[in-house]
């Protein structure tokens, strides 16, 4: 078992430790923070789902280890359900909540397939199987295909319904790998890969991923996946949101390998989706393109730029391209591993409370604190660095508000340890 497994595993029982609540049946915290809600402070659907496939990752490297924990958690996020859209709210439901995000259900969707590899089926919950939930949520996120603009997944339901907003990769390309692994544990059920059902999921995965690359790919100069389309104000015009986030990178590299696989034997349009995921796999480990942190002058010193719990869908993205293609481009695969190694010591050297064994959110250090600061000077030699520090790391309460960010106590979330935990777990499956 590697050093990351190890240390992905230990992440997961401090998770557990840390933010669930016996008493309120919920991730939460004692104090509010950024991604927090209500008297109690409990936890969005996105950090609750960040959390829990955290667990699941540490289930799959260590079976058995967190079972009871993962079933009392997928219990308990029934109370996210929304019955009048088919779908997870954002925060608990109530009638007339339509706070929905398409990229937390896809998310949702693709927790509930490796709940149905690891787990017996469930008991006590108002489905099924895993299966069957999964099925429903894919459907609902297909609901969001913009036939009206040209495609694209909507990112969002509003409060009072339809139209849908902005059209982003995350909720397609995730969505791409909702449907594509629902195709694939069908098709690994027994189902075969020509049953009507089977080809009408690999379909709308190569519709998702064809928009991502046609719209937020092609002609960018980067060649890395950009965030969306955004309508500024309603019946205006589309424009690119032009940030190069690493999940949106990595979820689209993962979708394409999953497609490659699903594909029916001669299919012409295989080298194309090879060809692509090997373009943004090769984008994604180069120190001069988007996903680093350009602003470092040093170039060793530079480091994928943003959050962890963006991160751990690229090193997903990383590990899924090079468990099937990396024996055929063993070169490339030697980089690739070469750079997930070193992100990884990165997070557990520097993101990491010593005291606690927690992690930040943050892969940029001088947005986390002064102390945070000094030490990414001493790192990269660029001792003009001024702060940027991040609110999201310290308390919200009212109290710590009235002080400057720097006076505010640090604090660490679930986005953050979940994002932490899963990509060290994924990591470990190649070292």
């Amino acid at each position: 078992m590697s050093i990351y497994t190890q240390e992905g595993i230990a992440v997961a029982r401090r998770i557990w430790r840390q933010f669930w609540s016996p008493e309120y049946k919920h991730f939460r915290t004692q104090g509010k923070t950024a991604e927090t809600i209500g008297a109690w402070n409990g936890y969005t659907v996105w950090a609750y789902l960040i959390g829990l496939e955290a667990i699941l990752e540490a289930e799959k490297s260590a079976p058995g280890m967190f079972r009871a924990e993962i079933q009392e958690a997928l219990f308990e996020m029934e109370q996210h359900w929304s019955p009048d859209y088919g779908a997870y709210c954002a925060w608990i439901y109530f009638k007339g909540n339509g706070d929905i995000y398409m990229d937390d259900n896809a998310q949702i969707a693709i927790l509930l397939l490796l709940a149905h590899r690891l787990l017996p089926p469930p008991v006590g919950l108002p489905y099924r199987s895993y299966i069957e939930r999964a099925s429903q949520v894919v459907d609902f996120c297909l609901t969001g295909w913009d036939k009206t603009n040209g495609g694209g997944i909507r990112w969002h339901v509003s409060a009072d319904g339809p139209p849908w907003t902005n059209r982003n990769a995350c909720s397609t390309s995730l969505t791409a790998v909702a449907v594509l692994e629902l195709a694939s544990v069908l098709r690994d059920g027994g189902v075969s890969n020509t049953d009507k059902q089977v080809r009408g999921l690999v379909d709308w995965g190569r519709k998702c991923v064809d928009w991502v690359w046609e719209k937020l790919v092609v002609g960018n100069g980067d060649g890395l996946v950009l965030d969306g389309l955004v309508q500024k104000q309603k019946g205006g015009p589309w424009v690119i949101e032009r940030p190069t986030y690493t999940y949106n990178t990595g979820h689209t590299i993962t979708a394409l390998v999953l497609l490659y696989d699903l594909l029916l034997p001669g299919d012409p349009w295989a080298p194309t989706v090879r060809l692509r995921a090997n373009s943004l796999v090769i984008l994604s480990i180069d120190r001069t393109k988007g996903l680093y942190d350009k602003t470092v002058p040093n170039l060793q010193q530079r480091y994928w730029w943003d959050n962890n719990f963006f991160v751990h869908l690229l090193v997903e993205g990383l590990v899924v391209w090079g468990m099937r293609f990396g024996y055929e481009d063993n070169d490339l695969w030697k980089q690739v591993r070469g750079e997930i190694q070193r992100q990884m010591n990165y997070l557990m050297t520097y993101l990491r409370d010593k005291d606690d064994g927690l992690y930040w959110r943050n892969f940029r250090l001088y947005t986390i604190s002064m102390g945070h600061l000094r030490v990414y000077k001493t790192l990269t030699g660029d001792v003009g660095r001024q702060p940027e520090l991040d609110a999201a790391e310290v308390r919200q309460d009212d109290q710590s508000m009235a002080l400057p960010v720097t006076q505010r106590e640090l604090v660490k979330t679930l986005l953050g340890c979940g994002g932490a935990g899963r990509s060290l777990c994924i990591a470990g499956r190649v070292f």
